[in-house]
């Protein structure tokens, strides 16, 4: 009985399919307009039909929920990887925060939540004039966090967009994009909400001081370009973390006439005059 073109073909089907480890429905429909080039598979099949030939073979259906939607990826293989299913949502995405330091060996703390950053597109953005009333109103609100977050199996995948900075040291490493170590820290100071406090931002990164980079850090916050005044809130972790007051001079030569805070929403505060900002400990 003469075969099936599916059928003599089935083992290089099988091959094709493995060779990304997940897949997005639109990847598998280019795959199967490739196969139909290639005659590899019948012209005449449609994509369900084809699709349901795939399952047969062995393609999975991996669910990741994310907000109210329910998103689906493919793979050959029953278990798949939480950093190569998050890495597929976001073109232009990289891992961020606490998951960049993890993947590059710096940290293994926290690692069922998985940050993924895609930057904004640039746009110009009319500068409000900062007062130190408006600061402090700021900072007595409790933190937001994003919506945008996903669970797939025991981990939390949480999506950020931050502000255009042209991904400065954004790095690959290991196949994946990441945040260096210095825009990570950036990342972390200015994201205390995923954190339980300015003191455990500080107990991180107490072990990795020698593996920051002062300059660079200073170079991610001025791309960003933030609207409050994070180089004194920079100047005073880092000198909690073990730099040298002498080590911070650039962050000094930043500090302007207002006060600032560690961290959002506290009854009680001591005060850093040296560096004007309000800290709890």
């Amino acid at each position: 009985m003469r075969q099936s073109l599916l059928v003599k073909n089935k083992d290089l089907i099988v091959e094709r399919l493995k060779q990304k480890h997940v897949l997005k429905h639109s990847e598998l429909h280019m795959l199967v307009e490739d196969l139909k080039t290639k005659k590899l598979i019948p012209q005449s099949k449609s994509f369900s039909a084809i699709y349901e030939f795939f399952i047969d073979i062995g393609l999975i259906v991996h669910i990741l929920k994310l907000n109210d939607r329910v998103i689906e990826r493919y793979s050959m293989q029953k278990h798949v990887d939480v950093y190569q299913l998050a890495n597929s949502l976001k073109p232009k995405s990289f891992f961020s925060m606490t998951t960049a330091l993890n993947l590059q060996g710096y940290l293994d703390v926290r690692n069922n939540y998985v940050f993924v950053s895609s930057e904004l597109t640039p746009k110009c953005v009319e500068k409000t004039e900062l007062t130190q009333e408006s600061i402090d109103e700021a900072y007595k609100k409790p933190y937001r966090m994003t919506k945008n977050y996903g669970e797939f199996e025991d981990n939390y995948i949480i999506l950020l967009s931050p502000k255009h900075t042209a991904l400065v040291e954004v790095i690959k490493f290991n196949d994946y994009m990441v945040s260096s170590i210095n825009r990570a820290f950036v990342e972390i100071v200015v994201n205390m909400q995923y954190f339980k406090s300015s003191l455990m931002v500080i107990q991180l990164f107490k072990p990795l001081k020698l593996q920051l980079d002062l300059r660079r850090i200073f170079i991610v916050i001025e791309q960003f370009g933030f609207i409050y005044p994070f180089y004194q809130l920079f100047g005073y972790i880092l000198e909690q973390i073990g730099f040298d007051k002498s080590e911070l001079n650039i962050f000094k030569a930043e500090v302007n006439k207002f006060k600032f805070y560690t961290d959002k929403n506290q009854v009680d505060y001591l005060y850093d005059e040296y560096w004007q900002v309000f800290y709890i400990n």
